[in-house]
């Protein structure tokens, strides 16, 4: 998650009346992002505030531009857009791992007939493209999740999302191998939070990495 995901954040103060007295009430305070999802509470405001003020203003410091600058467009070789809410292949995030070492997750139904779905609207899927298919050289997928907050509360999704998504890229003969030799980073990736059920999608950017060089 980006800090421009939650920014910016606020504090809200909820006024309960006290059980079992007559006009007493309890004051507590809580840090929500922009969506409204507590972020922390049942901590001292001056605290609350002092974290709200250091997150909202680090985001437009130079250190964090610099840090956060977009990569070069130079080496971007593919965009894929996969539309609907990210998949995970299985919510009970079962793994196995094949002959070769490579470690997959279990398929259920609905992620079998979305490959399905997908397989059908390639054309659509690929919105940039500059060189052949499958890919076979070595490259960075930086995969970006827009997601409703709901569906992503596991703190260990964005792992299963990428997972699952250079999956599907390789059952879409997207990518000639899931393996290190053509996937062999995901840097940047990251999940988005949206509102709307129709903002839902997954965003792929395909970047070629440069060739080692033998010493």
């Amino acid at each position: 998650m980006e800090i421009s995901d939650i920014i910016p954040t606020r504090v809200d103060e909820r006024i309960e009346a006290v059980k079992g007295y007559v006009g007493k009430v309890t004051r507590t305070f809580a840090l929500k992002d922009k969506f409204g999802n507590i972020l922390m509470e049942s901590a001292f405001l001056n605290i609350i505030i002092y974290i709200r003020n250091a997150v909202n203003n680090y985001y437009r410091t130079a250190e964090y531009q610099k840090q956060n600058a977009p990569t070069e467009v130079s080496n971007l070789l593919y965009v894929f857009t996969l539309p609907g809410r990210p998949m995970q292949k299985s919510e009970k995030k079962k793994v196995t791992q094949t002959e070769s070492g490579n470690l997959l997750l279990c398929e259920n139904k609905a992620y079998t007939e979305r490959v399905r779905y997908l397989n059908t609207h390639l054309n659509k899927i690929i919105n940039k493209r500059s060189g052949p298919i499958p890919i076979k050289c070595k490259v960075n997928a930086e995969c970006v999740f827009y997601v409703k907050p709901e569906n992503s509360k596991d703190r260990h999704s964005l792992m299963y999302y990428i997972v699952t998504c250079v999956e599907t890229l390789y059952k879409l003969k997207l990518i000639s191998s899931i393996g290190a030799n053509v996937v062999a980073s995901t840097d940047k990736s990251r999940i988005v939070f949206v509102k709307k059920e129709d903002e839902q999608k997954t965003v792929v950017f395909i970047r070629k990495l440069p060739e080692e060089r033998e010493e």
